[in-house]
């Protein structure tokens, strides 16, 4: 049996100005990454976190004064020089659960915070998984998971446990997510969240060569991202946050 025990996540980040009043060139991004939501006082899986809680997270970061940015803010700070708040945060949401949309949103919109959702093609509008076609919060950024290889491991998939990609596989798929919804989707057509953050060297070349500007992992870390360095947002580490996770920030 395993048993998921209480964590703590501690976000001690200096500011991006480091006090100096000035916008820094580097600036530390701390990128939440959540799946599920519920409205239950209590969550049955290790995936899911209460409305409850993130409400507690969202007061915690508002109280420390960060504020959420998207995926393309962080692609206008690296490409057009834009700045970023004084202590921005990224909130993600992997694999587009209907109650992202129908409860998390609304829960940050309160907030005044956006979230990021990395949803797979494939599964929109099946149960569970929330509807492209339906409206979609205007404080929730869609991001690509891929269209179908979420789930695709072994030698014929996209990643299998050692790491390979098959090239033709990931094209295809890239191909697909494109045209989805008419090629209104993603509606950050260039931002790819790896599926249970598995990747390679050679999906890296694939997703360069492809169009893709950022990719994001599962690798636990804060990110840097640089001003004019178009690299740093390749390979994104993110901090984990599951049930009854607790965030203390300052």
């Amino acid at each position: 049996m395993r048993i998921f025990l209480f964590l703590m996540i501690v976000l001690l980040l200096p500011l991006t100005s480091c006090g100096s009043g000035t916008p820094a060139d580097t600036v530390r991004v701390p990128i939440l990454m959540y799946h599920d939501f519920t409205s239950d006082e209590v969550s049955d899986s290790p995936y899911t976190v209460t409305i409850r809680q993130f409400e507690e997270h969202l007061t915690a970061l508002t109280d420390a004064g960060y504020t959420s940015v998207t995926f393309e803010n962080l692609l206008d700070f690296v490409y057009f020089g834009k700045d970023l708040p004084e202590k921005p945060v990224l909130l993600t949401a992997d694999d587009g659960y209907t109650a992202v949309a129908a409860l998390a949103a609304p829960c940050a919109a309160r907030y005044g915070m956006t979230i990021s959702c990395a949803v797979i093609g494939a599964l929109t509008g099946t149960d569970g998984h929330f509807a492209l076609e339906e409206a979609i919060p205007e404080n929730l950024e869609i991001v690509s998971h891929t269209f179908a290889l979420h789930d695709r491991n072994g030698a014929d998939g996209m990643i299998d446990p050692g790491g390979f990609v098959a090239e033709r596989l990931l094209t295809e798929d890239i191909a697909a997510m494109r045209t989805l919804c008419g090629g209104r989707f993603p509606l950050t057509a260039s931002v790819l969240i790896y599926p249970h953050g598995r990747y390679s060297a050679e999906s890296e070349r694939i997703l360069h060569e492809n169009g893709y500007t950022v990719t994001v992992t599962c690798n636990s870390g804060v990110a840097e991202i640089r001003r004019g360095d178009p690299e740093s947002l390749y390979l994104l580490p993110r901090i984990s946050v599951w049930k009854n996770s607790q965030l203390f920030v300052n």
